[in-house]
């Protein structure tokens, strides 16, 4: 049986890629997306493209990433898109955070907005504890802040926020 899809963002970098392939491994049918074209063609080698859209699409743009988000349907977002090689993004700092910001709002107005019932995204500047979490003016609300620790020390954890809508709470979540 096919479980419900999932749109990731940033699906053409490491992290996004690996992602992709263990969905499609576990039966989820997969939308991927990025803006690098070659990076989604890489990714598509060797997979089953029954289970595999992909989907070139900027997510700074927000009426494209809106409309991806509404066409494909997906239950859930799992949002790794980023700037994240500090050289680049102090070379580029309105792009970093038109990039970073701009597309993480852009995306949880787009979970708001389309059908999608939950959205997990990365981030290094998430709190590690979140004692009482609030709703987001999207109406989203956080549900757990799970991290890992750093790899070295000194290193700072790499974290993981979902959000849930209460727009479907009976479908099933991936």
């Amino acid at each position: 049986m096919l479980r419900p899809s999932i749109l990731v963002t940033g699906a053409g970098g490491f992290i996004g890629a690996m992602l992709v392939n263990a969905l499609i491994i576990k039966g989820h049918e997969v939308v991927a997306v990025d803006r690098d074209q070659h990076r989604l063609d890489r990714i598509s080698r060797g997979l089953c493209t029954n289970f595999l859209r992909l989907v070139c699409s900027d997510i700074t743009d927000p009426t494209d990433i809106l409309e991806v988000a509404r066409q494909t349907q997906s239950a859930a977002i799992v949002h790794l898109a980023a700037m994240h090689v500090i050289p680049h993004c102090e070379a580029q700092p309105h792009m970093a955070v038109n990039v970073n910001i701009g597309g993480l709002c852009n995306m949880l107005a787009a979970a708001d907005q389309a059908p999608v019932d939950f959205i997990l995204f990365a981030s290094r500047a998430i709190p590690a504890v979140r004692r009482n979490p609030r709703t987001c003016s999207t109406g989203l609300r956080p549900v757990s802040v799970p991290c890992a620790d750093g790899a070295t020390a000194g290193a700072r954890p790499v974290k993981a926020t979902p959000f849930k809508t209460n727009r479907h709470p009976d479908r099933h979540r991936p």
